[in-house]
């Protein structure tokens, strides 16, 4: 029996009314990968999945409109199921357009270097590969953190590694007759950091939320596709005064959109990953942080904004490029 036969049968056996209903942070962490034992292998078996693969889409491409279609079918599916679904149905464009985006970012390095910048073509590329497949699987994993804040980052970046390295790697070919046409594949290193970094930024961006809670000042998360586009993360009152936040999940971050774009509006949270312990405190590498946690660092952060505000936060960092200091940094 193959190791995929024994995960069928692990997922068929633990699928049975006998069995207890496990939390969603008990199936997430367990040996057997929940992504790929029980929700490729309900993918795979629907027939959402049979339907795309017959209309001439690659296995891959199938699997993610059935992951999506099943994600809002009416049939009995948990919350955690339904978010799961569809952040796994959104993993394989998201990570074709980031291969695309770390193209024409390799581009634009170079055309720095000697002066010039990209054409208005790539400019307008890059949006759309933004708007069209980064955001959507972006605000995938931001919904499965908000739903599910006991979740641990690395069994969630790790099970999401594995879901595309199962579904994307052995169905990506439209039809074995034509191995031309196929979806792209990541080297393992790629596919873990950037999902890491999504993570990363997401927990970030629901933390900022907290610690405007915890600052007892107004916030607005709701922002429009063209206002995140933009790189407005959330707006907050701050001072009186509404305005939208760029929010960075490191102070390298920070800087280099700083040093990058004059006008810009990235903030760091202050928070490092030693800061994300859950709502009870009582947990390493969480995908939240406390209501304590966010009291301890909300007034270094409102402060931060203040300096985006003023310019002073921009004009400190583009000096730093030229002298090569890190004084902006803290932790306190």
């Amino acid at each position: 029996m193959t190791e995929h036969q024994n995960r069928e049968v692990l997922h068929n056996s633990a699928s049975q009314e006998t069995q207890p209903k496990l939390s969603a942070q008990e199936r997430l962490a367990q040996s057997e990968h929940y992504v790929r034992a029980m929700s490729s292998a309900r993918v795979l078996r629907s027939k959402e999945f049979a339907l795309a693969r017959n209309s001439n889409l690659s296995g891959a491409q199938a699997f993610g409109e059935a992951a999506a279609a099943l994600a809002q079918s009416p049939e009995e599916i948990d919350d955690f199921d339904r978010s799961l679904l569809t952040t796994v149905s959104r993993l394989g464009t998201y990570m074709d357009a980031q291969r695309e985006i770390d193209d024409i970012n390799n581009v634009r390095d170079f055309e720095k270097q000697r002066g010039s910048d990209i054409s208005q073509d790539d400019i307008e590329r890059l949006a759309e590969l933004k708007q069209e497949y980064m955001l959507p699987f972006n605000h995938a994993v931001k919904e499965l953190i908000l739903d599910n804040p006991t979740l641990n980052a690395g069994d969630l970046r790790d099970n999401l590694a594995v879901a595309y390295t199962a579904i994307y790697g052995r169905h990506n070919t439209l039809r074995p007759e034509q191995p031309t046409q196929e979806i792209s594949r990541r080297p393992a290193e790629d596919v873990l950091y950037n999902i890491e970094a999504v993570i990363n930024g997401m927990r970030h961006e629901v933390a900022t939320e907290t610690l405007f809670a915890a600052a007892g000042l107004n916030y607005d998360y709701n922002v429009t596709d063209e206002q995140d586009k933009h790189g407005r993360d959330i707006y907050a009152e701050v001072d009186g005064k509404w305005g939208g936040i760029d929010i960075k999940a490191s102070f390298g971050k920070e800087r280099k959109t700083h040093q990058r774009q004059r006008f810009s509006k990235a903030v760091w949270t202050g928070l490092t990953d030693a800061d994300f312990r859950g709502p009870k405190d009582d947990m390493s590498d969480s995908v939240s942080i406390s209501f304590a946690t966010a009291k301890k660092y909300a007034p270094a952060f409102i402060d931060r904004i203040r300096k985006m505000r003023s310019g002073e936060l921009g004009r400190q960092h583009r000096a730093a490029r030229n002298t090569g200091s890190r004084a902006l940094q803290y932790h306190s």
